[in-house]
């Protein structure tokens, strides 16, 4: 496992590195303003897990805006801004983590092996990926809140992807 990580890292980081370098920093990229509004092709170690935190956006959004493409991603793929590799390695303070700059680099999410059977945190993470930031405030108890991401109510995740189909 820890191989593939490295190998993945190796593929992603320079890649990621490279296009955040030529990014313009005056862009808002968001789900709203992606014209091609693709899904995010998701590589990674296919689990029950991965796949519920698939579904839920999926099935909030009414049609694929993620989608399992595997467990290796290609040569460009390492470069498309709708790529996702999921890794599972160990997070010192955190469930999970997403790197990337949405509509503009590929996403990395790691997955601490401690929650790796926790659906709600590939959801999260995933959330990150579609533009989504936490959301602590009062009135919304939806994925992206750390309060109430262990038990979502969706509801409130469909208001987030009402931006995503305009």
């Amino acid at each position: 496992m820890r191989k593939l990580t490295w190998l993945c890292a190796l593929i992603l980081v320079p890649g990621l590195l490279l296009t955040a370098y030529n990014a313009s920093a005056s862009a808002s990229p968001s789900p709203a303003n992606d014209a091609q509004h693709r899904p995010l092709e998701v590589y990674g170690e296919d689990s029950w897990a991965m796949q519920q935190g698939i579904g839920y956006w999926n099935e909030l959004a009414g049609r694929k805006v993620l989608r399992y493409a595997g467990r290796r991603m290609d040569v460009a793929a390492a470069n498309d801004p709708h790529s996702v590799v999921v890794m599972i390695d160990a997070l010192t303070d955190k469930a999970g983590l997403m790197v990337g700059i949405v509509g503009q680099t590929p996403a990395a999410i790691t997955v601490d092996p401690a929650y790796m059977l926790q659906w709600t945190v590939y959801a999260h993470e995933f959330g990150h990926a579609l533009g989504f930031a936490h959301d602590n405030g009062p009135g919304y108890n939806g994925v992206m809140s750390y309060a109430s991401m262990w038990d979502p109510n969706p509801k409130a995740d469909k208001n987030l992807l009402r931006q995503y189909h305009r």
